[in-house]
């Protein structure tokens, strides 16, 4: 799929608060950036009210959460900073993948992460990693190394994203929502 990008646009009061949203290329899979705080309705919106939001959008067809938590990995005197990807353990819209092109399983409980970001740290199936988040709380946690993966992502570590957001200390934390639209151009107008 082509990647179609897609942005809540502000809304005003005398707008009635319709869903707007700004589409552009011509894929039919997108992506929509949830800023913390996004007010729709005169309320803050939660996670799971703004991946709602965005499953209603004109033209989605799916929704799926995202959260990227930004972190440094460490084991033992072994750093690296990098980020980890919160999805569902049965996304369909990002599908991380090895090298042979089979999906690379997300875990329920613990990390997958790509063979080169596991060398760096000196890590094998079943070790814990610590985890401080650069953003937000940075209380450092611990988590298990469930799955090592050979891919072309370099570093890549990925969560199931329910997993994540309470590692990161959140009940349900969403950064971004991956969509799939139907391609109807009309859409593209709503």
């Amino acid at each position: 799929f082509d990647a179609t990008n897609l942005r809540l646009g502000q809304l005003r009061d005398d707008e009635l608060l319709h869903r707007r949203a700004e589409i552009e290329g011509d894929g039919h899979v997108g992506r929509v950036d949830v800023v913390p705080g996004l007010e729709l309705r005169r309320r803050v919106l939660a996670a799971d009210e703004a991946l709602d939001e965005a499953a209603k959008l004109p033209g989605v067809d799916r929704a799926e959460p995202m959260l990227e938590a930004s972190c440094t990995f460490s084991n033992g005197s072994y750093r690296k900073k990098g980020s980890i990807t919160g999805l569902l353990s049965h996304a369909q819209l990002t599908v991380p993948r090895d090298l042979d092109g089979r999906p690379v399983r997300i875990p329920a409980h613990g990390l997958a992460m790509t063979r080169i970001m596991a060398a760096h740290l000196h890590l094998k199936v079943g070790d814990r990693v610590t985890i401080e988040p650069i953003k937000g709380e940075k209380i450092a946690r611990t988590a298990r190394v469930a799955e090592i993966a050979d891919s072309y992502l370099g570093t890549a570590v990925y969560a199931e994203i329910h997993y994540l957001s309470r590692l990161v200390g959140e009940e349900f934390a969403v950064s971004g929502v991956q969509v799939l639209g139907d391609g109807n151009p009309r859409h593209r107008e709503a």
